[in-house]
């Protein structure tokens, strides 16, 4: 992530690795599968690019005790460029996050 996007790429991540459970706890993700990029576009001056991702999550968590665990499916767009010789997340805005049943 790059120094000048890291507060605002934080708060997207957090949005979607940490997913609410049965009982308001918070649950981490544990798998991450069923990656898709999509609508890859050069953005404008920095040779980075602008894309379309699409992934399902795994999440698990205890409420009282025991167990639960959720699938759900994330879009979000991203943004990466060139930082310092390397490519870096320079944006990141979650679109929709969707149970999967």
């Amino acid at each position: 992530i790059s120094a000048e996007a890291f507060e605002d790429v934080k708060l997207e991540l957090e949005r979607a690795l940490v997913v609410e459970m049965q009982g308001g706890g918070a649950g981490a993700v544990k798998t991450i599968s069923k990656l898709e990029v999509a609508n890859v576009r050069p953005t404008s001056g920095a040779g980075g690019f602008q894309a379309s991702v699409n992934w399902s999550a795994t999440a698990s968590g205890n409420h009282w005790g025991h167990p639960h665990k959720k699938n759900i499916r994330f879009s979000a767009l991203m943004e990466i460029a060139p930082v310092d010789g390397a490519w870096k997340l320079t944006g990141m805005t979650v679109t929709s996050a969707q149970l999967e049943i």
